[in-house]
C-alpha cells in the first residue's frame, strides 16, 4: 500500500514538472521568475526582456497580436495572459482547446494575489512569496515616504497626449502609499492638457518613459520650470515585482538630491 502511494506521489510530481507554460506579457513573465516557475516557460512575448534568461526563451509575438501558430507548435499545458489581451486572441486560442489563465493586473492587490496563485499552482509557495513581495514593497514606499509626503506628485509616462496614472491604478496607489498626494487625481490612465498640468502646480512630475517620449515630456517640463525626475518605465509601469526597482530607483533620485 505504501509502495502504491509513493508511486502516485512520484507520478503526480513528475507530471507537475512535466507542465509547460506560454506568458502573453511580460509581467505575468516576470512573476514567474519570482516564484521560481521559470523552468516550466518555454516561450514568451518580444517585450518580455526581464530577467535577462527571459530574452533567451521562444518568442511568440506582442501582447496583443501573438502569433497563434506558433503557440500552437509548442502545445503547452497553459497560457497565461492578462486582459490587455484581446478577446478576439483569447476565443481563438479556447478554440484550440488550450487552457487559458487571464490574470487581473490592475492594482497592488492583484499584483499580490496573482503572486500568490501563480506561486501555488507553478513554482514554489504562493502565499510565502506574496508576503515576501509586500514586506519589501512596504520597506521601500517607507523610505520614499520619507521625502515625498505630503507633495504634490504626478506621473507622466507619454507625451502625445500627455498621459498619467490617476488614483485607482497601481502606480496612483504607490504615490498614495507613501503618502503623496497625486495631483491627476480619480480615475486609471487618461490624458491630462498642459494646461491642467500647469495649473495644478506639481512639486514633483515623475517622468516614466523611454527615449524621444522621455526627450519630449522633459523639454515640456522646463519650458515651464517644473521639477522632475525620470525613472526606468519597465520598473515603474510593469505591474510585477519589479515595481519595488521602481519605487527605489525614486527613492534615491528624489530623496538624495
Amino acid at each position: 500500500m505504501r509502495k502504491y502511494i509513493l508511486l502516485i506521489f512520484f507520478v503526480f510530481t513528475l507530471n507537475s514538472l512535466a507542465e509547460t507554460l506560454v506568458s502573453l506579457s511580460p509581467a505575468i513573465t516576470e512573476i514567474i521568475y519570482f516564484v521560481n516557475a521559470q523552468k516550466k516557460l518555454i516561450a514568451d512575448t518580444t517585450f518580455c526582456n526581464y530577467p535577462q534568461d527571459a530574452r533567451r526563451k521562444i518568442k511568440i509575438g506582442g501582447i496583443i497580436n501573438p502569433n497563434i501558430e506558433k503557440i500552437a507548435s509548442l502545445h503547452p499545458d497553459f497560457i497565461l495572459t492578462t486582459s490587455l489581451t484581446p478577446e478576439r486572441t483569447l476565443k481563438k486560442l479556447k478554440n484550440l482547446k488550450f487552457k487559458v489563465i487571464t490574470i487581473k493586473l490592475s492594482t497592488v492587490e492583484d499584483i499580490a494575489n496573482a503572486i500568490e496563485k501563480i506561486g501555488n499552482r507553478f513554482g514554489e509557495n504562493g502565499k510565502v512569496k506574496k508576503i515576501e513581495f509586500l514586506n519589501n514593497l512596504t520597506y521601500a514606499e517607507s523610505k520614499l515616504s520619507s521625502c515625498i509626503s505630503g507633495k504634490k506628485v504626478i506621473v507622466l509616462i507619454s507625451p502625445k497626449p500627455l498621459y498619467t496614472s490617476g488614483e485607482s491604478t497601481f502606480i496612483g496607489e504607490i504615490v498614495k502609499r507613501a503618502k503623496a498626494i497625486n495631483i491627476a487625481g480619480k480615475g486609471g490612465f487618461f490624458p491630462i492638457s498642459l494646461e491642467q498640468l500647469v495649473y495644478r502646480k506639481p512639486d514633483i512630475v515623475i517622468v516614466a518613459a523611454k527615449g524621444k517620449q522621455r526627450s519630449e515630456i522633459v523639454s515640456i517640463l522646463e519650458r515651464f520650470k517644473i521639477k522632475y525626475v525620470s525613472v526606468n518605465p519597465d520598473n515603474l509601469l510593469r505591474p510585477s515585482p519589479r515595481i519595488i526597482k521602481g519605487i527605489q530607483e525614486l527613492e534615491e533620485k528624489i530623496c538624495k538630491e
